[in-house]
């Protein structure tokens, strides 16, 4: 003995709870998808703010380069490396002797060399100069 009415309504109440399930699906797997975003958005902030970070050192540092070439410290140290000085100092350049006037190529020059035989040689190493 089942009502009539009854037996009617289950098929829409089948139907409203299987929309209600697609329903509740849907909004569980966008709420996971949004956590996923959201999860991937905060990676990328935080590798923002660490090149942000990065950045702020790198121009604290150029600024100090900056401050320092700008100084007068900078430019005597440029020009010592190039050769310059004060106009209260004396500045030295040792210049290296031409090749061929040395002392000791003239003394070469004014002897006579004379070949010495291997057996002179070893003569002179074994019981002296002769």
């Amino acid at each position: 003995m089942t009502d009539g009415k009854t037996h009617r309504a289950f098929p829409y109440r089948l139907i409203l709870s299987l929309l209600m399930a697609a329903v509740l699906l849907y909004l569980a797997v966008t709420s996971i998808l949004q956590t996923g975003v959201s999860l991937d958005l905060e990676d990328k902030v935080q590798r923002l703010d660490q090149d942000f970070t990065a950045a702020e050192r790198a121009n604290a540092e150029l600024e100090k380069r900056l401050e320092y070439v700008s100084s007068d410290d900078a430019a005597e140290e440029w020009a010592r490396q190039n050769g310059w000085a004060r106009s209260d100092e004396v500045l030295v350049v040792v210049l290296a002797p031409e090749a061929g006037n040395s002392p000791g190529d003239r003394l070469q020059q004014d002897q006579e060399v004379t070949p010495v035989s291997n057996r002179d040689t070893w003569w002179d190493l074994f019981f002296g100069e002769r």
